[in-house]
């Protein structure tokens, strides 16, 4: 079992569809997709993908750069229209569920 930032969590299924948005739109080639696993994933991974589809999805406020106007999956997650870059982490910990339990 995997321990410390590779511990590998369940992922709730609003992040899964985020997961495939950024599969069907992202500029990842193929190799990189594969390792974007939808069921579980370190915690290190699934902040990636959020900042992936923050991205290229230019959620970030062009004035300034540590506020981000979430989308409708993204809102749905955080639930709020907007966050701060650093409240990515906290809304994660709603959507990463211990495999243990």
């Amino acid at each position: 079992m995997s321990k410390g930032l590779k511990k590998l969590y369940d992922v709730s299924e609003e992040l899964c569809e985020l997961i495939d948005a950024i599969n069907d739109k992202s500029t990842l080639d193929a190799d990189e997709k594969k390792n974007i696993k939808k069921y579980d994933m370190a915690r290190t991974t699934a902040t990636k993908v959020v900042w992936l589809y923050i991205k290229e999805n230019d959620l970030q406020n062009p004035d300034n750069g540590r506020e981000i106007f979430n989308d409708g999956l993204l809102a749905s997650m955080a639930g709020k229209k907007k966050m701060t870059m650093f409240e990515v982490g906290k809304m994660l910990n709603s959507h990463l569920f211990d495999k243990n339990s």
